[in-house]
């Protein structure tokens, strides 16, 4: 029969036996919640660097968007500028054709209304009619003169229309492309600036 004293030790035994187990196990938990601890330290700061390099990379982005899209603004109001230059020259050049056109005709039909005087005036019959005959020849010569000189404005002014007309044609297509590109360019930012903004709410 076990003795009183026996009992007692083997219950002193059981009970440090039990105190041992439960402080292995406490700290068997420490362990484990400082490791998730620092396991989510680690994450948390993890993720605290990856906010801040989004918000890096977004404010890169807006900047980026600002500078382009002022220098892009710049290039198509001068382009603006431009076309309406050439548009404006472009009508006076388109003017000042019309203009010749008018006299080119109206120099042809005094011109043929003299030849054909003269023509009359081939057989004088007296000394007024020779020195009329001469004048209108003088005419003539004058009105030739003048017709060819004003042909040639006709034509160079022509050709400075059609130029001015390739002009504007040019700078409505570079306004055109510059505005696409203007647009292409802000759609491509903003979006990247939306995903930037999805990926910092999760």
């Amino acid at each position: 029969m076990i003795s009183e004293r026996s009992r007692l030790n083997i219950l002193m035994s059981n009970l440090q036996s039990m105190q041992n187990e439960r402080e292995r196990q406490e700290n068997e938990t420490r362990r484990r919640s400082l490791q998730e601890t620092e396991r989510l330290e680690r994450e948390v700061q993890t993720l605290k660097t990856k906010l801040s390099e989004e918000e890096e990379t977004t404010k890169r982005l807006s900047a980026r968007r600002e500078f382009e899209s002022r220098e892009l603004q710049e290039r198509v109001d001068k382009a603006t500028a431009e076309l309406s230059s050439a548009r404006e020259q472009l009508a006076a050049a388109t003017t000042a054709r019309d203009q010749l056109q008018t006299r080119v005709e109206e120099y042809g039909i005094l011109l043929k209304s003299s030849e054909e005087k003269i023509a009359a005036l081939s057989k004088p019959d007296s000394a007024q009619d020779v020195n009329h005959e001469q004048q209108l020849g003088v005419e003539v010569a004058d009105l030739k003169k003048s017709l060819e000189l004003t042909k040639a404005e006709l034509r160079e002014a022509k050709e400075y229309a059609e130029k001015m007309k390739e002009i504007a044609a040019t700078s409505e297509e570079a306004l055109a492309e510059m505005n696409s590109t203007h647009d292409n360019f802000k759609e491509s930012i903003d979006q990247q600036l939306a995903e930037k903004d999805v990926r910092t709410q999760f």
